[in-house]
């Protein structure tokens, strides 16, 4: 558990983790990580922010899913719609 309990103490509560079990995702296999970015984000330079951060030493030292980034020339990626902020909209998926 390391920092990371400390860092993220909801992620390791129970009824969070079973939520996360359920869709096959646990403490062992899931990789989590927190960055504190200290500059101003602006929206029309966010590809020149992303192409940074995947090649930030620090980074990529201290997260290995991300340590195959290095020497990113660019990133693809979608704005997506931030109005719900929770996981609830989930729960009408069930297994069956």
């Amino acid at each position: 558990m390391g920092n990371d309990a400390k860092f993220f103490p909801n992620f390791f509560n129970k009824d969070i983790q079973a939520k996360f079990f359920q869709w096959g995702l646990t403490a062992e296999n899931l990789k989590i990580a927190k960055f504190r970015f200290n500059q101003s984000f602006h929206l029309v330079n966010s590809d020149n922010f992303f192409k940074e951060m995947f090649n930030d030493r620090s980074i990529l030292t201290s997260f290995p899913p991300v340590s195959y980034t290095l020497n990113c020339s660019g990133v693809k990626y979608k704005k997506l719609n931030s109005q719900v902020i929770n996981m609830s909209f989930f729960d009408v998926l069930t297994e069956k």
